[in-house]
């Protein structure tokens, strides 16, 4: 079966970055590659940014700045007509491709996506961390082909991943990228594969959008769910949030450390040499290991009382936010059995 032979990258973001490597490493060759420009957008707007021209220069792959993130700009469809691509692979791009680039090359345009039940009962937005908040054990990671539709065109392939107790986000993103270069190297060498796909089952869920506000610690939740919800929100996220009177934490790395409780959670109980400290929770202590905070001249000390917000509240914020935006998209099993 004929290949594609002028593919263009749409990829503005680290894990989308580290995709396109391994697929250079396998012998995959690109003919453009469009993404942000730092000068417009950078890490403050985009979590992950990455500068892909310097990368694009480094492959010897033709690069562009987009004028729009959404192409909607009549000089990011001109630049695209002229590369004149018979596939498109969007990896790392946080916007829904217009309907215009999804008609345009001959063997269409692949994405990738995926949830612990696999693409139709995890669509939407940030599945990997929602399953590092929900203690998820495995991933199945698809890839199709993008219609008008949310994440719901036909499946070219799918993988199942486990997730390891100790993984952060960093780290599904790492094992994410190398299932995904895995199928899209497949795809284009094997020359049995077509690019049809098999429909999705209609019956679908949908996880909702993350906001940087929604990332704040709720002290009285139990150590475990504490460090799940730090290991998702690491880098390249925002991190996990706290407060101290007018500083506000950011918390990067933290680990459970024993059952000693006074009741006080958010408590600092302890403070060691090397900058890390000891905070009670619900049901004993998390050690921080790695943090920073927005005011210079703050440090942990014996005593002071980190706030933080409720999780039940924050969850309840996210779904409403969600269900007010997107009334026909019914979230996924985890959500329905907190909201009831």
């Amino acid at each position: 079966m004929t290949k594609p032979k002028r593919i263009l990258l749409l990829s503005t973001v680290e894990a989308g970055v580290d995709i396109v490597l391994q697929l250079h490493n396998n012998g995959i060759n690109f003919s453009s590659w469009l993404s942000l420009d730092p000068a417009k957008y950078g890490s403050d707007g985009v979590s992950g940014f990455v500068d892909c021209s310097k990368v694009s220069k480094e492959l010897g792959i033709q690069h562009h700045f987009v004028e729009d993130y959404s192409l909607g700009s009549k000089e990011d469809r001109k630049k695209i007509m002229e590369i004149k691509p018979d596939l498109v692979l969007v990896m790392g791009w946080q916007r829904l491709v217009p309907d215009w680039l999804i008609d345009l090359p001959e063997f269409g345009v692949l994405g990738l996506h995926g949830s612990p039940d696999g693409i139709e009962k995890g669509r939407g937005r940030s599945p990997l961390t929602w399953s590092l908040i929900f203690a998820a054990k495995e991933f199945e990671l698809s890839l199709f082909k993008i219609t008008t539709g949310i994440d719901s065109g036909p499946v070219l392939d799918r993988r199942k991943w486990e997730i390891a107790q100790e993984d952060d986000i960093r780290m599904l993103y790492y094992r994410s990228g190398l299932v995904a270069a895995e199928m899209i190297t497949q795809l284009l060498t094997n020359p049995e594969n077509d690019f049809k796909g098999e429909s999705q089952d209609l019956e679908c869920r949908y996880y909702p959008a993350r906001k940087p506000e929604d990332g704040f610690v709720d002290w009285n939740l139990p150590k475990d769910q504490i460090v799940r919800h730090c290991r998702a929100l690491t880098h390249p996220y925002p991190g996990l949030k706290s407060a101290e009177r007018e500083t506000t934490l950011t918390i990067w790395k933290c680990v459970e450390f024993d059952e000693h409780s006074t009741g006080e959670p958010g408590k600092i109980s302890a403070c060691f040499s090397s900058g890390d400290f000891l905070v009670e929770c619900k049901n004993g202590r998390i050690l921080i290991r790695e943090w920073t905070a927005d005011t210079e001249n703050w440090i942990p000390e014996y005593g002071k009382i980190l706030s933080g917000i409720d999780w039940s509240r924050t969850l309840n914020k996210i779904v409403n936010r969600h269900q007010q935006r997107f009334p026909e998209q019914e979230l996924t099993d985890d959500f329905i059995d907190f909201v009831g």
